[in-house]
């Protein structure tokens, strides 16, 4: 819940993806963006998670940002 501790949260966010915990993952990412909205690896997890939702428009955006900042 403290947005200081990005370290913290990047290790969730990957965890969260391994193990198949998608909305959370989304949360971790978003926040993430929000201090790093130029990063790539960040919008490819992001997509990760959405893609795992199963939201396919919100997906192909995150991937599309990606590529743009990658």
């Amino acid at each position: 819940a403290d947005p200081g501790r990005t370290a913290v949260r990047r290790d969730a966010l990957v965890a969260c993806l391994k193990l198949n915990r998608f909305t959370d993952a989304e949360a971790h990412a978003q926040t993430l963006l929000r201090d790093e909205p130029a990063n790539a690896e960040l919008y490819q997890q992001l997509a990760a998670a959405q893609a795992g939702l199963q939201k396919s428009a919100e997906t192909r955006a995150s991937y599309e940002q990606a590529i743009k900042h990658a």
